[in-house]
């Protein structure tokens, strides 16, 4: 969850020198913590389909990709073997499931705007046929962005009408 807090939170500004550390540093850390979790490996792919195609989202996928071909070599890393949840995973995921369905029917493609919320959204749908060993990991995930979708709607009771219009 901290890769993935780390990763999500990708503003970087400053220099393009700069920009393009922090992106390789993230890419490392990917890597790297690649064992912990075998689906963080859908990270990368996840990445570079949401945000804008740039050679700072390829150089990314490139370092992560290297490092985990490095630790697969090493036999340290796994790829995940195909393994779909069990039938608790689907009766755990009804509430986050509802939370995700009510913000798609009430924002429809507003979400697609929501880069960090669409990461989300590809990796769980990229690591599900994979989920059997985590379930957890992916009941998590799946909460994370029915939070993230619900958090995101406006506050009413902040909000005050003025001439028929809702304005902050």
């Amino acid at each position: 969850m901290i890769l993935l807090v780390i990763i999500l939170s990708l503003h970087f500004s400053g220099s393009r020198f700069k920009t393009a550390f922090l992106w390789t540093i993230s890419g490392i850390l990917t890597g790297l913590l690649s064992p912990t979790l075998s689906i963080v490996v859908f990270l990368i792919p996840s990445i570079i389909l949401v945000f804008p195609v740039s050679p700072l989202s390829y150089l990314y996928g490139f370092v992560a990709t290297i490092i985990i071909i490095i630790l697969t070599e090493m036999g340290i890393y796994e790829f995940p073997s195909l393994n779909l949840p069990s039938n608790n995973f689907y009766l755990s995921a009804i509430l986050p499931m509802i939370l995700i369905a009510y913000s798609l029917a009430t924002e429809k493609l507003n979400i697609v705007k929501k880069r960090q919320t669409s990461v989300l959204i590809m990796l769980f749908l990229f690591s599900f046929p994979f989920l059997g060993n985590y379930e957890v990991e992916g009941l998590l995930l799946l909460s994370l962005i029915g939070i993230r979708l619900i958090s995101s709607f406006p506050n009413y009771d902040i909000l005050e009408v003025k001439e028929g219009k809702m304005v902050a």
